[in-house]
């Protein structure tokens, strides 16, 4: 696990350790990326199991279909409130 997330940030006086993972995805033709957010997601949870703090940055390229926003903000909240993962979603260019 040392090596497997984007970046990884320590604090010196406390230990204390940020782990971001970075996942940018191409939608096309009215399709959900679910796949590519999952990977996100799953490395997330891995990361939280060593790294007090993480953040999952999730980037697209395309539409995202209407369905996308409402099951996107139900696994923000699970992995939010439960994992104490946050995700930042955005359009890339």
């Amino acid at each position: 696990m040392a090596h497997s997330f984007d970046l990884v940030a320590i604090d010196p006086a406390s230990r204390k350790s940020l782990a971001v993972e970075v996942k940018l995805a191409r939608i096309s033709g009215g399709r959900l990326p679910t796949g590519e957010f999952q990977r996100m997601a799953g490395q997330c949870l891995l990361a939280r199991l060593k790294h007090e703090a993480v953040i999952g940055v999730f980037g697209y390229h395309g539409q995202l279909p209407e369905r996308w926003p409402e099951e996107t903000k139900a696994a923000e909240r699970v992995l939010a409130d439960r994992y104490g993962i946050w995700l930042i979603i955005r359009k890339a260019g």
